[in-house]
């Protein structure tokens, strides 16, 4: 099939044949495993297409900075355990 005036890019293309290998995993797997592939399905496009109203509603968090000046390493004591 082909449609005049549309141009086809690379990512088109690469995007078709990633769906096409899905479509066709999920046609091999047997009758069981279908209902375990659509929670699947539905966690990752909740994830990338709905998302949550409230990630968008929090601000940013703050940046931090901690200001320090760089020393001479000081020796820690040994660390021993008793036996019990």
């Amino acid at each position: 099939m082909t449609f005049t005036g549309a141009e086809t890019t690379e990512k088109d293309l690469q995007e078709f044949v990633v769906r096409a290998i899905c479509h066709a995993f999920i046609d091999a797997l047997p009758s069981g495993a279908l209902g375990e592939i659509a929670e699947c399905i539905v966690d990752s496009y909740n994830r990338h297409v709905v998302r949550p109203w409230h990630v968008a509603a929090l601000p940013a968090p703050p940046k931090q900075s901690l200001q320090g000046t760089l020393g001479h390493a000081k020796p820690r004591p040994t660390f021993h355990l008793r036996d019990e």
